[in-house]
């Protein structure tokens, strides 16, 4: 038999094509591993290159805040702070803070960023003031202030008085009324210590009595006893009253405005009725009299020059009682009275009021 000599050039025909299926099969490959024996190589992603920042720049000075603020009512020795962005150098702070018009104070630096002055005597009151700092003051970093600063006020104004009662020039007042008198600002604190509280006027004459501040503006005083009737009776306003944000007592008086001074005229005491009436022509024999006053009356004294006579000439014995206020006397006799008989009800005029007044007559009927 013949034997061919092609098979060794099969083989190699077979192994070649089995190699390029191999190399058409991506799972005979490891993960990552590409045909040829390369390994694949994962890259970030790229990202662009970050800016530098700018450098801050220093900033100028300036005025953030003032207390009280522009336009507000400045107390006559109060103190104005004013607050900076940043610290200052404090010279030159001082020398460029002028005042309009012209005040001496004070400066207290709370820090280098706040400023308070001080005024060294109170300012006048209802008056304009301009604080201005000029350009020449200068931040620590060396920086100037940009512009003028100006800050305008109005000072407080004059304590007044809106009321005063009775009021100035009244005449037949009740001794028994309290003087009073009320301000425009408030005098004393609430809930101050009232022995440390001041006096809001006087009184001539000087009668006694008790006073007290009703509220931080309003004061009061009761006379007890009352006042003498008819008499006149000035009040002086206590030329050292201050209101609590330091204003003084105005001094000029202004028409339809309470004077500082005015005086006014109690009503003197007199018999303003009489029960039984005179004029009725007769009486019962049980009747009480009774007597009625414009003020409280002294009862003592009253009922010393009181009488009812019978026939002109003899006293009834009776009781007497008053009403709560003094200003109303009964006499009721003891007996009935006799018929047909002329009965007179004498008053004398030393008969005094509580204030020590006299009557202005003697009532005889």
């Amino acid at each position: 038999m013949m034997i061919k000599k092609s098979h060794p050039v099969r083989y190699l025909i077979l192994i070649l094509v089995a190699l390029s299926l191999a190399c058409s099969l991506p799972g005979l490959f490891r993960r990552g591993e590409q045909p040829g024996g390369t390994q694949e190589v994962s890259l970030p992603p790229t990202s662009a290159p970050a800016q530098p920042l700018p450098t801050p720049q220093p900033l100028p000075p300036a005025i953030v805040e003032s207390d009280p603020p522009p336009g507000a009512e400045l107390p006559l020795e109060g103190l104005i702070t004013l607050y900076f962005n940043q610290p200052m150098r404090r010279e030159t702070v001082e020398a460029a803070l002028s005042l309009q018009p012209a005040l001496a104070g004070q400066f207290d630096w709370k820090d280098d960023a706040t400023l308070v002055f001080q005024p060294s005597q109170p300012m006048i009151p209802e008056s304009e003031i301009t604080f201005t700092l000029n350009t020449s003051a200068r931040a620590a970093n060396g920086l100037a202030l940009m512009q003028p600063v100006n800050l305008q006020y109005r000072t407080a104004g004059y304590l007044r008085l809106t009321q005063a009662l009775p009021e100035p020039g009244a005449y037949d007042v009740d001794p028994t009324s309290a003087i009073l008198v009320a301000f425009n600002r408030p005098i004393v604190p609430l809930g101050g210590d009232p022995a440390s509280q001041p006096v809001a006027f006087s009184i001539d004459p000087t009668p006694q009595g008790r006073a007290e501040w009703l509220n931080t503006s309003t004061y009061a005083f009761y006379p007890d006893p009352p006042l003498e009737g008819g008499r006149t009776y000035t009040v002086r306003m206590n030329q050292e009253l201050r209101s609590l944000d330091g204003s003084p007592l105005e001094s000029e008086d202004e028409p339809l405005r309470p004077a500082n001074e005015w005086s006014f005229i109690t009503a003197s005491p007199k018999v303003v009725a009489v029960s039984p009436a005179a004029d009725l022509g007769s009486i019962g024999l049980d009747s009480t009299f009774v007597i009625t006053f414009n003020q409280a009356m002294d009862p003592l004294s009253v009922e010393a020059n009181f009488g009812l006579l019978q026939g002109g000439k003899v006293n009834v014995v009776g009781k007497v009682s008053w009403n709560d206020r003094y200003t109303q006397m009964s006499f009721t006799p003891d007996n009935l009275l006799e018929r047909d008989n002329r009965y007179v009800l004498r008053l004398n005029q030393q008969a005094q009021a509580r204030g020590g007044t006299p009557l202005d007559a003697t009532l005889v009927q």
